[in-house]
């Protein structure tokens, strides 16, 4: 027999794991670098296997900030009432997608999670992805 305590327990998520949390959201926060300072902004998006995609505007700051670079991906969930969650964390490298590739993410109909229709297409693909779930722990009872 088990019980839950009020104590959290955290588990390591494996890739697949982490992947399945991603497809079951669409908003998620993106982390970038913009004059040596951190930027997070949240950005709707999908996936291309384990790859995010998303939209912005043209010139805006993340079509600024996503050429060829290292950018940090994560989303999480929490449920209060049941005092558990997990969250995700991708660090991998951002880069405008060329014309071609833009037709498959409109194909996957991406929409942009401003007020506007971005036009520029930012693809991230991860190197290091990394998951944690935290939930009560269970406690053996005799």
């Amino acid at each position: 027999m088990t019980a839950t305590s009020d104590s959290q327990s955290a588990a390591t998520l494996t890739r697949d794991e982490c992947v399945a949390n991603l497809r079951r959201h669409s908003l998620g926060r993106i982390a970038v670098s913009h004059r040596g300072l951190p930027q997070i902004l949240p950005i709707n998006y999908t996936l291309d296997g384990a790859a995010v995609m998303f939209r912005t505007d043209e010139g805006g700051l993340l079509d600024r900030c996503c050429h060829d670079t290292v950018v940090a991906f994560e989303v999480d969930d929490y449920d209060d009432h049941a005092g558990a969650g997990w969250s995700v964390l991708i660090v991998g490298t951002a880069s405008v997608l060329d014309a071609g590739d833009s037709l498959r993410a409109i194909e996957m109909q991406l929409e942009s999670a401003g007020a506007s229709d971005g036009k520029v297409f930012v693809k991230v693909v991860p190197g290091v992805i990394s998951g944690r779930r935290i939930g009560p722990e269970p406690v053996r009872t005799v």
